[in-house]
């Protein structure tokens, strides 16, 4: 109904997952930059010029996302402060291994890069499309060959949905699935690790334990084994101290996760975890003191 020659209307001719859809529009882009962005969010009147205006200062960003004011399905404001989103590119390499760290319909993308690294989809979550992580598979096997950099500035109205594919019990296990499997990947090319889907869902946040709807269980063993190479990796990326500090507190609740999940002797476990890093392991001594009183 827009009067609008620039506007094309597009499907593909049969259905298709996101990552299918997504990949069909964005090879009819005739032009370098792409804006991404979902049918029920909004966004703000100079997102695309205040975006573009930095990706045509920052030749070696290929990716920018944007920080969001959360909203309801009425288009209420809701609690903003987890929406939060790491702005630098060293600050988002090192929480790539924790979660997400750019809102997918925020971002303006290079297609030269798309074309480099084949678009959305790989055979990380080949034939699982359809529970998505497709933008969360995109930024691991970018951030290899591109600085991602989020703007402090919040520039679209992001639409919160009670019943989604990550919070409906069947969708969610998939999605959860998708997910650990994006990160166990993402470890394995930087570090050349095998972790685990126990460790990667402790890392992620997710359910711990022997049940039908979790990942197993990490070990003490694991997170000693991956915590100086986290720290390695955020020094080389010239990670900020403040965001190094709050890397160990996330090496902290990881290890505290793993020790008192397996019912480990604490004290124990943390002299074995100071022979890796002292602060990190002072840090569980001094939330599990906490717990236990």
């Amino acid at each position: 109904s827009v009067p609008d020659p620039r506007i094309v209307l597009t499907r593909p001719a049969s259905p298709e997952s996101i990552a299918g859809a997504l990949n069909h529009g964005s090879r009819l882009v005739t032009t370098d930059l792409i804006a991404r962005m979902d049918a029920d969010d909004i966004a703000h009147p100079r997102r695309l010029e205040v975006q573009m205006d930095f990706m045509r200062r920052q030749p070696d960003v290929g990716i920018l996302g944007t920080q969001v004011r959360p909203i309801n399905t009425a288009g209420e404001p809701i609690s903003a402060e987890h929406f939060r989103k790491p702005e630098t590119h060293a600050d988002i390499s090192w929480r790539l291994f924790f979660g997400c760290p750019l809102w997918h319909p925020t971002v303006i993308m290079r297609k030269s890069l798309l074309d480099s690294l084949g678009w959305y989809g790989s055979d990380t979550i080949a034939g699982r499309e359809a529970y998505s992580g497709e933008d969360y598979d995109l930024w691991c096997r970018a951030i290899r060959t591109t600085r991602i950099h989020n703007l402090p500035d919040t520039l679209l109205d992001y639409r919160i949905h009670e019943q989604s594919l990550s919070s409906v019990a069947d969708g969610r296990r998939n999605h959860c699935t998708n997910i650990v499997r994006i990160v166990e990947q993402h470890l394995k090319r930087e570090f050349k690790v095998e972790a685990g889907p126990g460790l990667v869902a402790a890392m992620l946040g997710l359910p711990q334990g022997d049940g039908p709807d979790t990942f197993g269980r990490a070990t003490p063993e694991d997170v000693r084994r991956i915590i100086p190479l986290m720290l390695d990796h955020a020094a080389a990326m010239g990670t900020s101290a403040a965001s190094t500090r709050e890397l160990r507190r996330q090496l902290a609740k990881l290890a505290e996760t793993a020790i008192w999940g397996r019912g480990f002797n604490i004290l124990r476990e943390s002299l074995r975890l100071a022979r890796v890093d002292t602060r990190t392991s002072l840090a569980v001594l001094s939330a599990s003191f906490r717990r236990l009183i």
